[in-house]
């Protein structure tokens, strides 16, 4: 059930008119810490980040591989979805307060696959205007996300991202590319 609705908010958004909307493909890499020992990450990502007015809409999948878990490579599957809303202009930048609900389901070999969900509410900073470079700043519950969209010489749609993320156990850096829609 969660999978049908999901993909229908998905869908939805693609058909709602917005001020700027940017749909972009990335890789991340980075880090995890679990009870002192450390493994490598690397993940490629599809989102959708839309605003229309003070509402700031995204959405996004991710894919990837936690390194040699103990002989292992563990692959693992992300969905998450956000609705926040700003307190100004989008335009020139303003805070914005809102939820974002994320899934996962990591591979554990010789067992039944681990899943877990999640709803936090988080604080940020966000412009999206669709000139110059556009930004989103989070934080919620201990994880720090910045995320920067940086246009791409003279062509006005097609943009490149970079994406910073850091909790307590995790540190990731991210890079892709955009199209302005």
């Amino acid at each position: 059930m969660k999978n049908i609705l999901f993909s229908l908010l998905f869908a939805s958004s693609l058909m709602v008119h917005a001020d700027v909307s940017y749909g972009s493909f990335g890789l991340e890499n980075g880090d995890i810490d679990v009870d002192g020992d450390g493994f490598d990450v690397s993940a490629y990502q599809f989102s959708l980040l839309s605003s229309s007015g003070n509402v700031i809409f995204s959405t996004g999948v991710a894919s990837g591989t936690v390194d040699d878990v103990y002989g292992y490579d563990l692959d693992f599957v992300t969905q998450g979805i956000s609705l926040g809303y700003a307190f100004g202009s989008l335009e020139t930048g303003s805070f914005v307060l809102g939820a974002s609900y994320s899934r996962a389901e990591l591979q554990n070999p010789g067992s039944s696959n681990i899943k877990t969900n999640d709803t936090e509410p988080y604080v940020g900073y966000a412009k999206l205007s669709g000139e110059g470079i556009d930004y989103r700043v989070s934080i919620s519950d201990g994880l720090f996300d910045a995320t920067a969209i940086i246009p791409l010489g003279d062509n006005d749609d097609w943009r490149a991202t970079l994406g910073f993320a850091n909790a307590d156990d995790i540190d990731s850096l991210s890079f892709g590319v955009a199209y302005k829609f």
